[in-house]
C-alpha cells in the first residue's frame, strides 16, 4: 500500500524477499516506527524510492496543468487513463524503481507517479501479489 502523497511503499516482508531475489534496484528497505510503542514493526516494511527521472513525460499542451505561486512546481493534473508516454532518454537505464520528474495532483496532494520495470511487473504477477495496480507506459 501507498500515501498518494509521499511516494513510499508499505509492503511486507515476502515482497522485499522477492525483490532481492531478482536483485531489483531504486529502492531502498526502510524500518517502519510503531507510533505507540516505538518499536519497529515485524510485518511492515517501507519501501522507499529516491531515484526521480529526468524529464520526459509526454503530456500533450492540452492536458491541465498548474503552478504553484510560492514555489513554481508544476503540476499537472492527474493521469487517470489511458497510456502515459515517457521518453526513453528520461529513464534511467538498469533501475526497477524511480519516480517521474513531473508532480501529479494540485496543492497539498501532489504526487510523482512511481515507474517500475518490466521485472518488478512481471515479479508481481508471478507471485501473485495482491493490491497493487499498473498503468501502462509507452516508452518513446
Amino acid at each position: 500500500m501507498t500515501t498518494i502523497w509521499t511516494h513510499e511503499i508499505f509492503c511486507i516482508p515476502a515482497v522485499l524477499q522477492g525483490l532481492q531475489e531478482i536483485q531489483a534496484t531504486g529502492y531502498e528497505d526502510w524500518d517502519v516506527i510503531l507510533h505507540k510503542t516505538g518499536q519497529v514493526s515485524q510485518r511492515v516494511r517501507q519501501l522507499f524510492i529516491p531515484t526521480v527521472a529526468r524529464p520526459g513525460a509526454l503530456l500533450d499542451k492540452e492536458h491541465p496543468r498548474t503552478v504553484c505561486p510560492q514555489c513554481g512546481t508544476v503540476k499537472h493534473e492527474a493521469h487517470m487513463q489511458g497510456v502515459l508516454p515517457i521518453k526513453r532518454d528520461a529513464l534511467l537505464p538498469n533501475t526497477d524503481f524511480m519516480l517521474t520528474h513531473e508532480w501529479f495532483g494540485s496543492g497539498y496532494f501532489a504526487w510523482r507517479e512511481i515507474i517500475v520495470s518490466n521485472r518488478i511487473a512481471q515479479l508481481v504477477l508471478d507471485k501473485g501479489w495482491q493490491g497493487i495496480r499498473f498503468k501502462v507506459v509507452a516508452v518513446v
